[in-house]
């Protein structure tokens, strides 16, 4: 009997063990996540006061620029955040003031679901030429640990306005589809890897 009672308090002393190690192992992965939220909140409060002082007139206009490259850069970093695929396109754009165009689809390859959303920005015209000053960022995810970004579009005058993911010999491409304004109401093909992580594009 002696025997027995002690490989029982053992046994239970070892469980209480590993349920303290899982309990500690949750707690940090807790403070992790909560840290990570953090900082995307900052993150993103950052980027809602450079879009402000983008946006001010008042403001001297050398400052404005500068902060214009901030911001499109921040955005980018931004949308390489897990955090960031949660927020609903008009939640997205709503967050921005309505100066983002958020468009999200979700597409069925051959061996992945994959989510891809295309945001666009529009610089203010007293900052860049009358035709320019248009951002396009693509973000893509098979998961929320799987989230990539890059901006595709870095001040040019082509506005996206749809687009599709489509299988190829030579990986995914993706298509944006929208209008140039050097020609009105010419529309523009654009074709690129960005789904493979490739900056390869053309346009047709």
């Amino acid at each position: 009997m002696l025997l027995l009672l002690i490989s029982c308090v053992v046994l239970n002393g070892c469980t209480k063990g590993n349920d303290s190690s899982k309990a500690a192992t949750n707690h940090t992965l807790s403070l992790q996540n909560e840290a990570k939220m953090i900082s995307y909140s900052k993150r993103l409060d950052t980027l809602l006061e450079t879009l402000h002082i983008i946006s001010n007139e008042n403001m001297d206009s050398d400052v404005r620029e500068s902060k214009l490259q901030d911001f499109t850069q921040d955005l980018n970093l931004l949308l390489n955040e897990p955090e960031s695929v949660e927020m609903k396109d008009g939640e997205f754009a709503e967050q921005f003031d309505n100066k983002l165009t958020v468009i999200t689809k979700t597409f069925q390859l051959k061996n992945q679901r994959l989510n891809v959303r295309v945001v666009n920005y529009r610089a203010p015209n007293m900052l860049t030429s009358t035709i320019g000053g248009k951002y396009t960022f693509v973000q893509w995810w098979s998961s929320r640990q799987l989230v990539h970004a890059q901006m595709i579009e870095d001040g040019g005058p082509e506005l996206t306005t749809d687009f599709v993911v489509r299988d190829s010999d030579q990986g995914i491409q993706l298509w944006l589809g929208g209008m140039s304004p050097y020609i009105i109401q010419t529309p523009y093909l654009l074709i690129c890897g960005s789904c493979l992580g490739k900056s390869g594009r053309r346009k047709v």
